[in-house]
């Protein structure tokens, strides 16, 4: 028989409640902790995603999103069917958005699309105006939780319907004094597939021959057809600027006409210089002056050769424009010098000749390797 004492029992029974009281305090805590530490996880990560709806869903499946129509010519009117299918196990439902631009319109032949069918979206669009290139978007809403909204984008370029290239103005530079000079041009078109073209000049001397592009030259110029225009301008053009027309006559959805500024200069067997002379472009520059004052230019020109300069006849335009050509005896050289005096007299008419309406000089000489000599002058009186 085992005697405890009434001390030794309590001292048992005491810490037998001990113990049961920090179990439960360390239960206590261990709680706690976890239930902040889900609190904690819950709020740090910030989500908000609704759950993922259960059980059969729509599916929108595109055959394209995009089409580039490529070029189109203003004022041109076109459309597209893009094909958005339903490739679900439910019902897709659609709702026509808004498009970007208000020369893009488009339509829905179906808003309701059982698992398996398809809708067709229309976008039809108009280039008022000219511009390089041409981007417009149409949205549609949907119930595909993975595709809640579609884009369409229709994109190209807007193109005049016929190109020259150089434009509008060709340049031969200097021009040959024994043989024919030659410059070679194009005319493309990036919207017509094919177009039929002649050309015609305003000078006997001018001529032009027209070839087709070879696929390789059409590429490279970006063009679904085009000619090559080689330009040839025959020797004999009077000393001076060249400044003729070639015409380029376009059959296709109409007959067009395209004119282009053929130019270049003959220099010959003479120098021009002085003060507001610009040889290369034989331009005279007078400024602007009184009318009642005049104005009065002294150039220089030097010939070559020993054979004298005779003037057959002197043309200026408009007629009260004064030219003299007078040959410098005094001087001594390998060349003849010339003294050439342009003037406007004082009290003329008041007049307006820029470089859209100059005034002319033709002066004919008796020299043949010189024939004709003709330059522009420029000026207002006022």
């Amino acid at each position: 028989m085992i005697r405890i004492s009434l001390d030794a029992a309590k001292r048992v029974i005491l810490g037998c409640l001990l113990a049961g009281f920090g179990a439960l305090a360390l239960a206590g805590c261990n709680s706690d902790s976890t239930t902040q530490s889900n609190v904690s996880s819950s709020a740090e990560s910030g989500s908000t995603e609704a759950p993922r709806p259960s059980g059969p869903q729509p599916k929108v499946v595109l055959d394209e999103s995009e089409f580039d129509f490529g070029a189109m010519e203003v004022g041109e009117e076109r459309e597209h069917v893009f094909t958005i299918r339903n490739a679900g196990e439910a019902t897709l439902e659609l709702t026509k958005g808004q498009a970007t631009c208000k020369c893009t319109l488009f339509e829905l032949d179906k808003t309701r699309l059982a698992p398996g069918e398809s809708a067709a979206a229309t976008v039809r669009w108009k280039i008022e105006e000219p511009r390089e290139t041409f981007q417009q978007q149409a949205t549609i809403t949907t119930n595909d939780p993975e595709m809640q909204e579609i884009t369409l984008v229709i994109k190209g370029k807007v193109a005049q319907l016929f190109v020259l290239r150089p434009s509008m103005r060709w340049d031969l530079g200097e021009l040959a004094e024994d043989k024919p000079t030659e410059f070679t041009g194009q005319i493309i078109s990036a919207v017509l597939d094919e177009f039929e073209v002649t050309a015609e000049s305003s000078d006997s001397r001018l001529t032009a021959e027209v070839t087709p592009l070879s696929e390789e030259e059409l590429k490279e110029a970006e063009a679904k057809s085009g000619y090559k225009v080689r330009a040839v301008v025959t020797p004999g053009v009077p000393v001076g600027e060249y400044n003729q027309h070639l015409m380029l006559k376009t059959r296709a959805r109409e007959e067009a006409t395209l004119k282009v500024d053929v130019v270049g200069r003959r220099s010959g067997p003479l120098r021009i210089v002085g003060l507001n002379w610009q040889n290369e472009r034989m331009v005279l520059n007078l400024g602007t002056f009184s009318a009642a004052k005049g104005m009065k230019a002294q150039l220089t020109m030097f010939v070559e050769g020993n054979e004298p300069l005779e003037i057959v006849e002197l043309k200026p335009d408009p007629e009260d424009l004064q030219v003299r050509l007078t040959r410098d005896e005094k001087f001594q050289g390998k060349s003849q010098r010339y003294l050439l005096e342009i003037e406007v007299p004082a009290g003329a008419r008041p007049l307006v000749r820029n470089s859209g309406q100059p005034a002319r000089v033709s002066i004919q000489t008796s020299r043949e390797d010189i024939g004709t000599i003709q330059f522009r002058v420029l000026y207002v009186s006022l």
